[in-house]
């Protein structure tokens, strides 16, 4: 299967580092790769970092197309300027949306204290699940940067998946999955082969490489 991530979508509503402009998008390539993706078996979507266009842009498309996805959120962004507050949260769930966790602070998991992977890793996600009564079981990894603490943090708060920004297809049953963020810089014909699985986008023995030493650090 194929992962498709999103983060920001429509006009830049705050200041953002400039290596996040490219995965901030326009409203109508968000149109345009949904459906393609409609058009293909084995693909998900997750959201990333709890922007206020989760909801403004991201859910009515979804909902139009009768499409799920997972969206992964900082719960200390939460309530903050531009951001989803608690109602917008509320409203993902009630469209039948999974939340996940994305850490407190929207730090890289990599190279942190214990008590910070703790934080990001599990008190964060016990304040989703008590604040919204959901069950977070998925993570995903903040600028797709994770170490092997990380990992085994992971691990032991029983995580069902976690999902990375490295590239490639994964299985259903994968626990470290690698996803596709869609960015500004592609275009249609570069998210057709991602969503035909053909390189360089496709699962390679160089990806798999990578995740091996980066789970190693």
């Amino acid at each position: 299967m194929v992962v498709l991530n999103f983060h920001g979508v429509g006009p830049i509503t705050r200041k953002i580092d400039e290596g996040e402009l490219d995965c901030w998008i326009e409203t109508d390539f968000l149109k345009r790769v949904l459906d393609l993706s409609l058009k293909r078996e084995g693909i998900a979507l997750t959201v990333d970092d709890g922007n206020q266009s989760d909801v403004r842009y991201i859910l009515p498309e979804l909902v139009s197309r009768g499409l799920k996805a997972t969206f992964f959120l900082c719960t200390g962004k939460i309530g903050q300027d531009t951001y989803l507050d608690s109602d917008d949260v509320k409203e993902l769930i009630s469209h039948g949306m999974r939340i996940g966790n994305h850490g407190r602070d929207h730090r890289p998991w990599f190279h942190m204290s214990r008590e910070d992977y703790n934080s990001e890793v599990v008190c964060s996600r016990q304040d989703l699940e008590q604040r919204f009564s959901v069950d977070v079981t998925e993570a995903a990894c903040p600028f797709g940067a994770y170490d092997r603490q990380a990992l085994k943090t992971l691990k032991r708060a029983r995580y069902a998946k976690v999902y990375t920004s490295d590239m490639g297809c994964t299985s259903k049953n994968a626990w470290l999955s690698p996803r596709n963020t869609v960015r500004r810089s592609m275009n249609l014909d570069q998210i057709q082969q991602i969503l035909d699985r053909r390189p360089p986008y496709g699962s390679s023995f160089k990806r798999t490489v990578k995740m091996f030493l980066k789970g190693l650090r």
